[in-house]
This record gives C-alpha cells, sequence and structure tokens, in this order.
C-alpha cells in the first residue's frame, strides 16, 4: 500500500510534466503493485497503459517486458487467449532486436499456457526446444526449471519411467551447476511423482528434503522477506507434503 501510494505519487508528476518514458515506467510499477495487491483486473488496466506508453516511444525491451507481465496475469486468470496473445507479440519483439533470453522466456510461458489448457504432449514438445535454448546459453536454473515442466509433462501423460528420469536430470544439473538453493525444484517434483507411483517412503523423504532446504535459504532473512520469499511456487511444496500426510493418516504432522 506504501508503495501504490509513492509510484501514484510519481504518476501524478510525470502526467503534470507530460515525460513518455516516466509515465511508461510509472504505470508498469503501479501494475506491479496491483499484482502484489492481488487484484489482477486493475493491474491488467495499468499494464495496458504501460503498454501503449511503450509503443508511443517505440521502446521494444519496455514493451516486450510489460506483454511478459501481461500474459502470466492473464495465465492466472485462465484468460488463455489473451496470454497466447501478448507472448507472441513478446516473441516477435525479441526476435526482432535479437534477445535470444527474452525469447527462451516467453516461448517457455507459451509452452506453460499449453500445459494449463491440457495440451500436455504439445507442452511437452514446446518446452523440449526450449530447454535447449536455456542449455546453449547457459541459463542453467531456467534449464532445470524447464526439465521439471517436461518431466511433469510426462507425469500428466502417465509416463512415469520418462518423468523421473527428466526430474532426475533437473536435479543433476542443479548439483553439477552448484545451484544448490534451485535443487528444492527437482526434489519436490520427484516427491510428488513417488507419492502419486505409491512409492511414499521415497516421497516423504524428497518432501523433508525440499521442505529443509527452502527453510535453510530463508535463514537470514527479517521477517516480512521470509514471508514474501514463501509467496510462490515454494510455498506450494508445502502444501503437497500436507496432502500427502493426510493421505496417510498422519495428522499431527
Amino acid at each position: 500500500q506504501d508503495a501504490l501510494k509513492a509510484f501514484q505519487a510519481a504518476l501524478n508528476i510525470d502526467l503534470t510534466e507530460n515525460n513518455a518514458k516516466d509515465l511508461a515506467v510509472a504505470y508498469l510499477n503501479i501494475g506491479n503493485v496491483y499484482c502484489e495487491l492481488n487484484d489482477k483486473p486493475v493491474s491488467i488496466e495499468f499494464f495496458q497503459k504501460a503498454k501503449q506508453a511503450y509503443a508511443a516511444i517505440k521502446d521494444s525491451a519496455g514493451m516486450s517486458f510489460v506483454l511478459g507481465n501481461l500474459s502470466a496475469v492473464y495465465i492466472e486468470l485462465k484468460k488463455y487467449r489473451q496470454a497466447e496473445e501478448s507472448l507472441t507479440e513478446a516473441v516477435q519483439i525479441a526476435r526482432m532486436t535479437g534477445d535470444r533470453l527474452g525469447e527462451a522466456e516467453w516461448l517457455l510461458l507459451l509452452a506453460l499456457v499449453d500445459y494449463e489448457k491440457g495440451n500436455y504432449a504439445d507442452s511437452y514438445q514446446a518446452l523440449g526446444n526450449v530447454a535447449r535454448r536455456f542449455q546453449s546459453m547457459e541459463s542453467f536454473v531456467q534449464y532445470g526449471k524447464t526439465l521439471i515442466h517436461m518431466g511433469k509433462c510426462k507425469q500428466k501423460l502417465r509416463e512415469y519411467t520418462e518423468s523421473e528420469k527428466l526430474l532426475i536430470q533437473a536435479a543433476e544439473n542443479y548439483e553439477s551447476k552448484n545451484l544448490h538453493k534451485e535443487l528444492w525444484r527437482a526434489q519436490s517434483g520427484l516427491a510428488e511423482l513417488y507419492a502419486l507411483m505409491k512409492r511414499d517412503n521415497d516421497a516423504d523423504s524428497l518432501f523433508r528434503e525440499s521442505v529443509r532446504r527452502i527453510e535453510d535459504s530463508r535463514e537470514g532473512l527479517n521477517r516480512e522477506l521470509k514471508t514474501y520469499f514463501i509467496e510462490d511456487d515454494r510455498l506450494d511444496v508445502y502444501r503437497l507434503y500436507v496432502f500427502f500426510l493426510i493421505r496417510q493418516k498422519r495428522n499431527n504432522e
């Protein structure tokens, strides 16, 4: 709320001075704050204003960034057609400007739209292309995340052996590149898979290990940052483990 007041004060100044670049940034910042406040419709409104402002000053990098933010909100709202339109435009801008990493990021989100729509085979194929891009650019954090998404596609397709191979590959990628703070992602993915396969001991062990790694990475953060840090896919690990324990009738745990 404090950030919102500050950004709105900045916006009032930018409107008075009619500085197009500053206006675009102000709209973008306000859109991001409304995302944090979970007011998605208003965040879309400000992202659209930022998009128009960046288009007016022909700022391709800013335009691409706004389109990515817009698409993420559309995906959360299950507005997949709008998400695909924004991402396709973002990909075109990235190709035009030679932004290889940005192009891979937007292609990843496009593949995840297919996943959300239930098109798991198509999503898997697209993710394979994205994984090769991240690997060639030595973006190993994103490479690992993409392998995990591929594993989840195979899980949905009931190809559990292939899913396990991909998730183990993701874990090995994080370990070999000394990305131990990311290892929980692969471990929790494997735990979820093993729970599905009724390999309960393996699932329990990996759930515990992934939670331990998340908790370790929160050490030293102040209270506010600790809360913010857990407000993403890390929180899903706790939820998944809780559901697993309930199924095991380990209610106290």
